[in-house]
């Protein structure tokens, strides 16, 4: 779902918005992100083996969404044969990307 900032009408975020190509809009990887902060929370919870074990998971999460962010954005992403799907045995809140070609 779009997030609409404050005192504007979906209309009005839907005409300024309908211009955007993909090919313009500059792509960031969050789990890039995510990695580098769990490298700091393992610092700082290191004598807290429930946390670390969380920690581990996030980090498991982030690493393999990441992979598979590089693995569209190298197949591109409006490949009619690229098949995602969620898969939440690693962590019971966050989903890890599975990417197969049909």
């Amino acid at each position: 779902k779009a997030c609409l900032p404050d005192h504007i009408t979906y209309q009005s975020f839907q005409e300024c918005t309908s211009q955007a190509r993909i090919s313009t809009l500059v792509m960031y990887n969050h789990f890039k992100d995510a990695q580098r902060i769990v490298k700091e929370l393992k610092k700082v919870f290191v004598n807290d083996p429930n946390k670390m074990a969380e920690i581990r998971c996030v980090e498991q999460v982030a690493e393999r969404n990441s992979i598979a962010l590089n693995v569209i954005n190298c197949v591109g992403g409006r490949d009619a044969t690229l098949k995602i799907s969620l898969d939440f045995s690693y962590h019971p809140n966050f989903a890890v990307l599975v990417v197969k070609r049909s």
